[in-house]
């Protein structure tokens, strides 16, 4: 989870930290980017039972059909 992000880049700070350093590895964990608490926002209880519901569907599945997950953003 990340409270950044760079415009431009493949993805967030910290995403982009743990995954590079896991690129190696024979066995990689699924992986996805939650960016939350842009501008301010507040990451409240709500927002965190929906990140481990999405987490909970893609161990289920076996696989991450959304590399990003964005909480809490206005559209």
């Amino acid at each position: 989870m990340d409270r950044s992000y760079s415009f431009g880049s493949p993805s967030a700070p910290l995403f982009s930290d743990i995954s590079s350093t896991l690129i190696n590895e024979k066995e990689r964990p699924m992986l996805f980017n939650v960016i939350y608490g842009l501008g301010g926002r507040d990451f409240t209880a709500y927002h965190a039972e929906e990140v481990f519901k999405k987490a909970k569907e893609y161990a289920e599945k076996g696989e991450v059909t959304e590399r990003e997950v964005w909480v809490g953003v206005r559209e």
